[in-house]
């Protein structure tokens, strides 16, 4: 028991070392976030994430955004929330990997670089090697509906996880357990023309840029846990992470902290209800600032949508650059405001803040 509460202790410190101040929070995390809380507003929903590979749209599960929602819920609603809530969860990985299979199972999780770094934000597939960890306890205990189950909840987080489905696809009793895990999926599919299925067909129809990415392989962590928990690459990791960790700087503008920071300059700027007001960034790769839009939902005043540039009455630009290279810059969400000046400057964590007005 105390070898358990040890590796729990090394996984959860690892996972939330200065995680506030290092925390990023850009769209992939303002979008779950909002979806989220509209989830404990009462608006539920069986549509899940999207991503977008190459020019083609695909979509996952919604298992994550109610595995988060209680966390947002707990945190009142400061997106750190879920990010604490995926390092616990890495912790329990480790715990669930030490007590079924080995200490050296569960101290290799713990300390191993790529959990780590995914076990630090919240984001769909970084919870995948915990429910795969449930998922072959059940199946080692012969409870192949159980262990089918959380197959089909783990590949809701992320379609390139269905590779785990292998394991189960010719047992019966598993593959009712994976229907199940996927009914959220299923049940959209048959009420929307099959939304996830021509995506993700079409996905593979043509030519796709296709690249190989870390979290595509989360799924095979448990495993490389269980089968190759070798002092030496456990002693490794652990010298990768903390070196990793020493070297973690703060993302100063895309941090949650920070964000909000500038979320508050706006609205506390925009106080005639009789304006209105729309947002843009040119960092981070989102120009429509959902980060900044998630803190400002909370306002009286909200901004216009994404797609209501043209008419508003200010338009707020967060940028690294300097004023001309934001007056004359050509992208939509700048040029469909029409002709500009800048009416208002602010500066935090190195970035400006230019209050736009039309002439």
């Amino acid at each position: 028991m105390k070898k358990v509460l040890v590796i729990f202790a090394v996984a959860v410190i690892l996972r939330i070392w200065h995680l506030p101040e290092t925390a990023q929070f850009s769209y992939d995390e303002a979008r779950d976030a909002a979806a989220e809380k509209l989830i404990l507003e009462g608006n539920l929903t069986l549509l899940g994430p999207e991503s977008q590979i190459g020019d083609k749209r695909i979509y996952f599960g919604p298992l994550h955004y109610y595995l988060m929602a209680p966390a947002l819920a707990f945190s009142n609603f400061d997106p750190l929330g879920p990010y604490f809530l995926t390092a616990f969860i890495g912790g329990l990985t480790a715990v669930l990997l030490a007590k079924y299979f080995s200490p050296a199972a569960g101290l290799f999780y713990a300390v191993f670089p790529i959990a780590v770094i995914y076990n630090r934000w919240a984001w769909n597939p970084n919870t995948i090697p915990f429910l795969i960890v449930i998922s072959l306890i059940f199946y080692y205990k012969k409870r192949l509906f159980f262990a089918g189950l959380f197959a089909g909840l783990v590949t809701q987080l992320h379609w390139m996880a269905g590779a785990f489905l292998l394991f189960y696809i010719f047992k019966p009793k598993a593959l009712l357990g994976v229907i199940a895990g996927l009914l959220p999926v299923i049940i959209f599919d048959l009420r929307s023309n099959f939304l996830y299925t021509r995506t993700l067909l079409d996905l593979f129809n043509g030519p796709v840029a296709r690249t190989l990415n870390w979290h595509y392989f989360l799924w095979l962590i448990p495993f490389l846990a269980i089968k190759f928990p070798r002092k030496i690459v456990i002693a490794g990791s652990l010298l990768i992470t903390v070196i990793w960790l020493y070297q973690l700087k703060p993302k100063l503008p895309l941090n949650p902290f920070y964000v909000r920071q500038m979320a508050k300059i706006i609205a506390f700027d925009q106080t005639d209800p009789n304006l209105t007001y729309n947002v843009v960034s040119f960092y981070g790769g989102d120009f429509r600032a959902h980060n900044l839009r998630y803190f400002l939902d909370f306002e009286t005043n909200k901004p216009l949508g994404p797609s209501e540039y043209s008419v508003a009455d200010h338009l707020y630009a967060v940028t690294f650059e300097d004023e001309d290279k934001v007056l004359y810059n050509g992208l939509y969400e700048l040029s469909s405001f029409g002709p500009k000046r800048v009416s208002k400057t602010w500066e935090l964590a190195g970035a400006r803040i230019y209050r736009l007005e039309k002439l």
